[in-house]
């Protein structure tokens, strides 16, 4: 006997509840949320960001207007040298922001907690703390032991987090980086596909062609599948350190904006070397099943979104999917017209179209 048995239970005897939010629409609480993209994009910035108005009680969402606790994990960064500077720059009340680490009986020294066997210690601080988020930078660095390219390792690992954000109500958030190249922009989360499978809210990072920065939501299972992409600037604030000042990089919220990640690390390689990512595949699909391979946009975005797919990435994809090669698209295009006053959209076979 295994001490396991199966347990039963009626939804007629489930209590509801609603659902909560730690950034309103965008992350919701008791989660894994991710931020993700390459070196030098502003994710460690950008979570400092959140951390502050976290502390301030400034972030709209469920814990508007009540300052909370934050427990920060630094793998790369130092907590005095750069981490409470940047947090003084953002303008985080620093008293909500507690550095996390590991001391084992007899050692003096402080060593880096694990995600895995510290589990339990973590959720042990977030509930003396009360904390309303969990910040480790980064994700990779948490999860030594095992091997983060199989899923087989990584889901169990991420189950475990997933379990003690819920258990808790905290929102665990991640910082992760992007691999080399094009493409998909969900499917560029270095190593499995769990990370990003297993989080119910990604953000993804990218530097414009003018210089500013932009935060795009391609993942977000509970919220709306409208939200605008941002656009933001990491500018320098002065912070005085042992007398001494220093500039310090903060994010400074520019607002909303049309551009896209993708648009960014697609434009790099050209559109011609993104290959036919998920959301083009669900919409080739879709459009087949329609009549006529005829869909007004609206609908076809509302029902990306009950695939999971923001509307950015469904539009992305019409648009995308026409400038690929005409062999990787089967020499398909999806038109756009306009009809008794509104947009559709329809898929035709259109040799030689871009």
């Amino acid at each position: 006997m295994t001490g396991r048995y199966a347990v039963v239970t009626s939804l007629a005897d489930v209590q509801m509840r609603r659902l909560s939010w730690l950034w309103a629409d965008r992350i919701p609480t008791g989660v894994i949320a991710m931020l993700a993209g390459r070196g030098g994009e502003g994710k460690s910035t950008f979570g400092l960001w959140l951390a502050a108005q976290i502390t301030l009680g400034t972030l709209p969402g469920d814990l508007e207007g009540t300052p909370r606790n934050v427990l920060y994990v630094a793998f790369e960064d130092d907590a005095a040298a750069v981490v409470k500077p940047r947090a003084i720059a953002t303008g985080a009340d620093t008293a909500y922001v507690h550095m996390l680490a590991i001391r084992r009986d007899g050692h003096m020294l402080d060593a880096a907690p694990s995600l895995l066997a510290d589990l339990a210690l973590i959720e042990a601080q977030v509930r003396a703390l009360d904390a309303a988020a969990v910040i480790v930078d980064p994700l990779s660095s948490g999860l030594n032991g095992i091997n983060r390219d199989r899923s087989s390792e990584v889901r169990p690992a991420l189950d475990g987090i997933a379990e003690m954000a819920a258990r808790t109500g905290c929102v665990v958030i991640a910082i992760a980086h992007f691999s080399k190249g094009g493409g998909d922009v969900r499917d560029k989360i270095s190593g499995s596909h769990e990370y990003v499978d297993r989080a119910r809210a990604v953000l993804v990072f990218a530097t414009d062609e003018d210089g500013s920065k932009l935060m795009e939501q391609t993942k977000g299972n509970y919220g709306r599948g409208d939200l605008p992409n941002l656009a933001f600037t990491i500018e320098s604030r002065e912070v005085i350190a042992d007398g001494w000042s220093q500039e310090v990089g903060a994010v400074r919220i520019i607002g909303a904006t049309s551009r896209s990640v993708g648009d960014v690390i697609n434009a790099e390689l050209g559109d011609s070397a993104a290959e036919l990512n998920e959301a083009q595949v669900w919409l080739i699909e879709h459009m087949r099943e329609q009549e006529a391979y005829e869909a007004r946009a609206g609908d076809v975005i509302k029902a990306g979104r009950a695939a999971s797919f923001t509307d950015q990435r469904v539009k992305d994809a019409r648009r995308r999917f026409n400038k690929l090669p005409p062999e990787a698209r089967d020499h398909q295009v999806i038109g756009t017209y306009k009809a008794a006053g509104c947009w559709l959209w329809r898929l035709e076979h259109h040799p030689g179209a871009a």
